[in-house]
């Protein structure tokens, strides 16, 4: 019995040596199987026989150590669950279960997962700041599809990492692609990393789809479609809180709805923003309001911006600055600020962008009738061709043309 156990040794050993010096890539499932069938025939014969000398439990201690050594290579190489699943190997013998060996944690492997589970705190943050973004402004079809794709994989990876499942799932996947273990932990975290990777692309495109969002308001907007526009813009707005053109957008159309305090509050944002078209109609609102002292901060400040103005801008500006101060009395400021917004309507380039030509003309008429300034009646003849009948202030100012010239007819001399 003695000479059967050496032998079986010397069988175990040799098999073993011959895994220990191959390359990983080399070895077989039929080496691993000579292997394991050499460990049988060891324990078969240790079983039945009573006792063996101190220097063969020695040996085969050392050689089951240098197996458990092996172990990661070789569940590299095939699978142990389903050899056990195929073979019926014994549910007691622990060379089958290489598998669920435990291997001595890899020093770093502490500071691995600490920064998974910090890499995994981060990417449920910022989802919730991206889901909580597209609900605030109504998510919509588009929207609904935005939220989905990484609300799912963020699932996946919860189950992966918070599951038993969905752990053990991940651990055979890594089995199959034959990640070695000790790299567990850092597969873990690039792909933890990598999900934060594509939460953070999707995060610095939201500005991208905020002016998408924005461009649909417009085109809503000008089709009459005032409620699907107001929707898009408060979509910009959630998606990208500086989107200041969304903001004005929405001031505009809360203005033509003649919703005015929300239309201020939008316009004071954009206000922050610096942008020029905002500090005209915050200008004009507050002259609406004869709000003067504030409307003319806000008109001057529109002029005096970095960068040059766009013609028809500043059209709208010296006008709205001209009719401020018509407002406050004084006409020689209003005089001066309303002939620049003249001479500019004048040109015909500037003249096709400009919304209401006549307005500056209207209000130029008034200054010099009320200090009783020659040109006056030349003013209201340009204001009853411009003027246009869609603007309530023009529709007025266009009457007022009519009765003015009627009168000077009837005033001047027959020939």
């Amino acid at each position: 019995m003695y000479s059967d156990f050496n032998s079986a040794l010397e069988h175990y050993q040799t098999e073993l040596e011959q895994i220990r010096t191959s390359a990983d890539c080399s070895i077989t499932p039929q080496q691993i199987l000579r292997l394991l069938n050499a460990r049988d025939r060891a324990a078969t014969i240790l079983t039945n026989q009573r006792q063996i000398s101190p220097q063969q439990s020695v040996q085969l201690l050392q050689l089951d150590e240098q197996l458990k050594q092996q172990a990661e290579r070789l569940t590299r190489t095939v699978s142990f669950e389903d050899l056990r699943r195929s073979l019926s190997a014994p549910s007691d013998a622990w060379w089958w279960q290489l598998d669920a060996i435990s291997l001595p944690s890899h020093a770093l492997d502490y500071f691995w997962k600490g920064l998974t589970v910090i890499t995994w705190a981060t990417n449920l943050g910022l989802l919730a700041n991206i889901i909580s973004r597209f609900v605030l402004g109504g998510p919509g079809v588009g929207g609904v599809f935005a939220i989905a794709l990484p609300s799912i994989l963020a699932l996946l990876q919860a189950k992966n990492e918070l599951t038993e499942s969905g752990w053990a799932g991940f651990q055979q996947l890594l089995e199959r692609w034959r990640v070695p273990r000790r790299l567990r932990e850092e597969v873990h975290l690039g792909a933890t990393l990598t999900f934060l990777a594509f939460l953070l692309v999707f995060w610095f495109c939201l500005p991208k789809i905020s002016e998408w969002y924005n461009h649909q308001g417009l085109a809503d907007a000008d089709a009459g479609k005032v409620g699907s526009a107001v929707q898009n813009y408060e979509r910009a707005i959630a998606l990208n809180p500086d989107n200041v053109a969304a903001h004005f957008n929405l001031g505009s159309l809360y203005e033509d709805l003649q919703e005015f305090d929300k239309a201020q509050k939008q316009y004071l944002i954009a206000v922050k923003g610096d942008l020029p078209e905002a500090y005209n109609n915050l200008g004009r609102l507050y002259l609406r309001n004869k709000r003067y002292p504030e409307a003319v901060v806000l008109l001057q400040q529109g002029l005096q911006r970095p960068g040059d103005l766009l013609p028809e801008m500043k059209y709208s500006l010296f006008k709205n600055l001209g009719w401020v101060r018509l407002q406050q009395g004084r006409t020689a400021e209003a005089q001066a600020a309303l002939q620049v917004a003249v001479s500019l309507a004048r040109d015909p380039e500037t003249q096709k962008y400009i919304e209401f030509p006549g307005s500056a003309h209207c209000l130029l008429a008034k200054v010099l009738e009320k200090e009783k300034l020659p040109g006056a009646i030349a003013q209201w003849q340009k204001c009853a061709e411009l003027a246009s009948n869609e603007n309530p202030d023009e529709d007025v100012w266009v009457h007022e043309a009519q009765l003015k010239m009627n009168a000077a007819k009837k005033a001047s001399p027959n020939p």
